[in-house]
């Protein structure tokens, strides 16, 4: 073989582009983007704000919103339980000057009122109904019981306090 003798290179045709129809594939042209310049030189500015960084919690940082949810229902129970203390005593103790009360102005014995009166006062005395032996039984009526009537304020507003002071 000569040179003169050798084959031309061959020429490869382009690889011919799918047309519609063609096949079952069909990828349309793609078209260009068009890139959006800023009017103003300088730093383009995202679309919207970058996400914040993820931290980790602690147990205690996520335990203190419940924990103050509880402290908040504790505070407004114990002031609950505070406030019935506090009507109670003072309920038995109008209990006691009302029993005083119909001694010293000689209420009707056979009235209804007057009945309950005197068995919550018996019950509610503490045992102070014939603590003092006076000669006068209205007189001694209005002490015994007025006494009683005093305990209760006093054990009350003790006792009040000192839920008070359990309360957070």
């Amino acid at each position: 073989m000569t040179s003169d003798d050798k084959e031309p290179p061959m020429i490869r045709d382009p690889e011919p582009q799918p047309q519609p129809g063609d096949s079952l594939v069909y990828t349309p042209p793609v078209e260009p983007v068009p890139v959006l310049v800023p009017a103003q030189p300088g730093p383009v500015e995202p679309p919207f704000p970058p996400l914040p960084p993820v931290e980790k919690v602690s147990f205690a940082a996520r335990a203190r919103p419940v924990l103050s949810v509880a402290a908040s229902v504790w505070r407004r129970v114990s002031a609950l339980l505070i406030w019935m203390v506090k009507v109670a005593a003072r309920l038995i103790a109008v209990v006691l000057l009302l029993h005083a009360a119909f001694s010293i102005f000689k209420a009707n014995a056979a009235n209804t009122w007057y009945q309950v009166v005197d068995a919550l006062a018996g019950t509610l005395s503490l045992g102070l109904t014939s603590l003092f032996d006076l000669a006068d039984a209205r007189w001694e009526a209005l002490v015994n019981h007025g006494l009683a009537a005093a305990v209760w304020l006093v054990a009350g507003s003790v006792a009040a306090g000192l839920l008070r002071r359990l309360t957070p």
